[in-house]
């Protein structure tokens, strides 16, 4: 498999065996509207899309459906904050989460 960044438009390859892989992100559907760009993203919280810090997120795992999960929770709380919500030594997950910057905070490669 690939996991795009993007904001570089570079592929990174990684290896998955036995494994479920799920990645979101705001960087295709978005749309215009008079109040401004939206995407499909919504935090429920504040029924707004979230800031912008994350455009793309992977999660690697056994569990198929936490893996869709925690792409969410990625986009809509940041690396930070999702990390303290889902720690990944007890959830038993990995991280690919690309920054608006194009830079890469991960613990998949």
């Amino acid at each position: 498999f690939f996991l795009y960044n993007p904001i570089t438009g570079s592929d990174i390859p990684v290896i998955i065996q036995d494994e479920s892989l799920a990645t979101s992100g705001i960087y295709k559907r978005r749309w215009e509207t008079n109040t401004g760009t939206h995407h499909h993203i919504v935090d429920s919280s504040t029924r707004e899309n979230p800031p912008e810090s994350i455009v793309a997120a992977s999660i690697v795992a056994k569990d198929g459906a936490l893996t869709e999960a925690l792409t969410k929770l990625f986009i809509t709380r940041g690396v930070s904050e999702a990390l303290t919500i889902a720690p990944p030594h007890i959830h038993h997950y990995k991280y690919f989460a690309v920054l608006n910057n194009g830079e890469i905070n991960s613990t998949i490669i």
